[in-house]
């Protein structure tokens, strides 16, 4: 089987985590994080309020645990059996606090005899609280818990099609959403007006609960402090815009910046464009498998200060894209990690001069056994708006 057919729905991926408990000795894991519940089970446990838990074994046995309220939305995804607790009643519970699910969590394990001779459990400790633990202890007595959240990251790091499929639709979401703020953009308008128009037309376009946001919405002298949510500044002939923006689609995040410019772009701020987007091919060169992640961050790094420009280059090259809207690998100096097919990226070079303003454009990839896919369609140019 190969790598990007192994992955394609949550029962493959909890057969190849299975597989990894078993090569840890590991007897059964515990998943708490929602993301990674989901990831495993299809079922998302996003909303506020909601407890659940996913115990696999490593015969690639699992158990979801969660609020009976929830059960019926779970049986469309997951596949596997299901164990509910009453999280909800008018004459005793409102809200199922951890407290409270961690002690339904030990009746049930006690009741199940579903950790009987486990000897070590991994636990996401970046996660899980401590009541669980204590929950687990009581059950099965003296246990040896072992970390596992740096081995689901490992995991989710490479894609597979359904997922990329995921990231594909979340792209086009994103890139609609730029296509809003460019007909909005104009002389007088602010920041925070501007992310009102995306924003609400995604929510209209989208849903409310997959939509468009973003953290970056800057524009003149502000684009020298590289991010920053939107204030009441408003825009000016000549000044260049900085969106940096994400866009979610069934829990896969896609992320991308864009630089504009309010009427017609300088002789200055053309040159920069141009720099940043030579830095952008000489990293494509490296989008491929075994390519150090370093190496990627450096091509990038390189071709501005020779261009004149060191030290206005201020952040990462790039990073993956899933659950997360930057995962594994990143395109830092520092990264030991390489690039594997299946790994879904982005390149985002800027420059950020103090007398012509800031500039960053961000793309999108998927790495094939080659090469690289460029999923992103719109082109990079440093269009004029006004």
């Amino acid at each position: 089987m190969s790598l990007m057919q192994s992955k394609n729905s949550p029962r493959e991926r909890r057969e190849l985590f299975s597989d990894l408990l078993q090569r840890r000795h590991v007897d059964a894991a515990i998943i708490s994080d929602p993301k990674h519940v989901f990831y495993f089970t299809g079922y998302s446990t996003f909303w506020p309020r909601q407890s659940a838990l996913l115990i696999l074994l490593k015969h690639g046995d699992s158990r979801l645990f969660l609020g009976h309220q929830r059960v019926t939305d779970a049986q469309k995804c997951y596949d596997g059996e299901i164990e509910a607790f009453e999280d909800f009643n008018l004459n005793k519970l409102m809200v199922a606090y951890t407290g409270y699910v961690a002690k339904e969590l030990a009746r049930y394990l006690k009741r199940s005899r579903i950790l009987k001779g486990v000897r070590t459990v991994g636990l996401e400790s970046w996660h899980l609280p401590q009541t669980y633990t204590t929950a687990v202890s009581v059950v099965v007595g003296k246990v040896k818990y072992v970390e596992i959240s740096a081995d689901i990251l490992a995991l989710r790091k490479t894609k597979g099609n359904v997922e990329t499929t995921n990231l594909r639709e979340a792209t086009k979401r994103l890139e609609s959403a730029y296509e809003t703020a460019k007909r909005s953009i104009r002389v007088g308008k602010s920041e925070i007006e501007l992310c009102h128009d995306v924003m609400s037309e995604s929510i209209l376009v989208h849903g409310p609960f997959e939509f468009s946001r973003g953290d970056t919405w800057i524009s003149g002298p502000r684009t020298l402090e590289v991010g920053g949510p939107p204030t009441n500044r408003k825009f000016s002939e000549g000044d260049t815009i900085i969106l940096d923006l994400q866009a979610v689609y069934n829990n896969y995040w896609a992320d991308g910046a864009r630089t504009y410019v309010v009427g017609e772009p300088n002789e200055k701020q053309n040159h920069l464009f141009e720099i940043i987007k030579s830095a952008k091919k000489k990293a494509e060169v490296l989008l491929k498998p075994s390519s150090a992640c370093k190496d990627v961050y450096r091509a990038v790094a390189r071709e501005i200060d020779t261009a004149g420009y060191s030290g206005m280059f201020p952040h990462h090259a790039g990073h993956g894209l899933g659950l997360e809207d930057q995962e594994a690998p990143f395109f830092i100096p520092g990264s030991k990690e390489k690039l594997e097919e299946g790994v879904v990226c982005t390149i985002e070079p800027g420059i950020y001069h103090p007398q012509i303003g800031g500039l960053r454009d961000e793309d999108t990839y998927i790495i094939t056994s080659d090469g690289f896919e460029k999923i992103t369609t719109s082109p990079a140019t440093l269009e004029s708006l006004t």
